[in-house]
């Protein structure tokens, strides 16, 4: 999957869509300049791909690509809050619910949600209240139960960042993180809320840039068949997509060329990569899984094992074509008082 420059596709883009025929594309805020534009990119997409994956990071809080006239629902843990306090799940689908729809309405299929790691570091720099929580048992819970929602809504959830986040001091957009805890304790922690989701039928599974020395002394998840091809596959019997996260942050392009990484992750067990600001980089990455096939570096089997999976993923929940409405859209009142009672719990 790839990124997108602008608002609309550029030549060069169409060429390479028309061309590569990528599994699908990922909207960023740079993409975005109102609900009705948005709706048109992703049926000028459709017209050219083929069941296209249309993909955004929209968690609520301070991750979230699509802001006003769409609902800006507030951060995973004042949902985690108002669990806490209730115990009741309305709100957790509600907020799902919510989103899904406006991102149908812009013919967005993908989310790239639910965090599933755990906020057990209160230094970490980059999940914080992305997080559901600090217990492993409620983030897997609201974790699961969103997930539900989104496979009601046909719209492809994604947990992430297996195999756990929430316990680095470092950003891997940055550098590349360590984390140095016990497997033991990985277990028990980190991997409790993806054994929910997988549980729930999550379709898709996003990798972390993160070493894990006690799993893997030597790779980052997304590139470790320690972690992906023994742990996830094997012992957590996960059948669905397995992501990458974006292969151009500086957790991996610091280290290595993304031509190499791509193959490495493909080889690991990784199913689709995200490449997400350079067409050039998508261009290499391409070029390099097609020498590594053509070597039999990357098996053939292996190869078209990800394929169905994706062909499979791609058959449940997209539809074959998609309509920008002729009506203004935006500005979904209800949604927005469901973000409010949300925000109460902050």
């Amino acid at each position: 999957m790839i990124g997108l420059e602008g608002t609309r596709l550029s030549n060069i883009e169409r060429k390479f869509l028309k061309e590569i025929k990528p599994s699908g594309v990922v909207y960023f805020k740079r993409n975005i300049e109102s609900p009705n534009q948005v709706a048109h990119l992703s049926q000028d997409l459709f017209s050219i791909l083929k069941n296209p994956l249309i993909g955004i990071d929209q968690e609520g809080g301070r991750v979230a690509r699509l802001t006003y006239p769409f609902t800006e629902f507030s951060a995973n843990a004042h949902l985690g809050n108002y669990y806490n306090k209730t115990r009741k799940l309305d709100l957790i689908h509600k907020k799902a619910k919510a989103m899904a729809s406006e991102l149908k309405a812009v013919g967005v299929n993908l989310n790239f949600t639910p965090v599933v790691d755990v906020h057990s570091n209160p230094k970490n720099p980059i999940i914080g209240d992305r997080a559901f929580g600090v217990s492993p048992s409620l983030v897997g819970k609201l974790a699961q139960e969103t997930i539900k929602i989104y496979r009601r809504e046909r719209v492809v959830s994604c947990a992430k960042h297996f195999p756990g986040h929430g316990n680095t001091t470092s950003d891997s957009h940055k550098v590349l993180p360590t984390v140095k805890a016990s497997k033991a304790l990985l277990m028990r922690r980190e991997v409790v809320p993806f054994k929910f989701a997988i549980s729930a039928g999550v379709p898709m599974i996003m990798t972390a840039h993160v070493i894990y020395p006690s799993l893997d002394p030597k790779n980052p998840a997304t590139m470790s068949k320690c972690i992906l091809g023994e742990l996830l596959r094997q012992k957590l019997k996960y059948k669905g997509v397995i992501v990458s996260d974006d292969l151009e942050m500086n957790a991996i392009a610091k280290h290595q060329a993304l031509s190499d990484a791509a193959v490495q992750s493909m080889a690991a067990g990784v199913d689709l990569l995200l490449v997400c600001k350079s067409l050039d980089e998508a261009m290499n990455i391409y070029d390099a899984l097609s020498r590594a096939s053509r070597k039999g570096i990357l098996s053939t089997k292996n190869l078209e094992t990800s394929l169905s999976r994706i062909i499979k993923l791609k058959n449940r929940y997209i539809k074959t074509t998609f309509m920008a409405p002729q009506k203004k859209i935006g500005m979904w009142s209800r949604h927005q008082k469901w973000a409010n009672e949300i925000l109460a719990y902050a």
